[in-house]
């Protein structure tokens, strides 16, 4: 597995990993100094 293939390739990687395996898109959410993905099955 490739943590870090590149920079700005993370969020792509994600939203195609979530729609290849029938997930929701992520949800960002900002909270104090860090952020929050959530994703759910459909």
């Amino acid at each position: 597995m490739k943590i870090t293939e590149g920079w700005g390739t993370g969020i792509p990687r994600l939203f195609k990993n979530c729609r290849d395996m029938g997930l929701t898109n992520p949800k960002f959410e900002e909270i104090g100094d860090g952020i929050k993905v959530t994703v759910k099955e459909k």
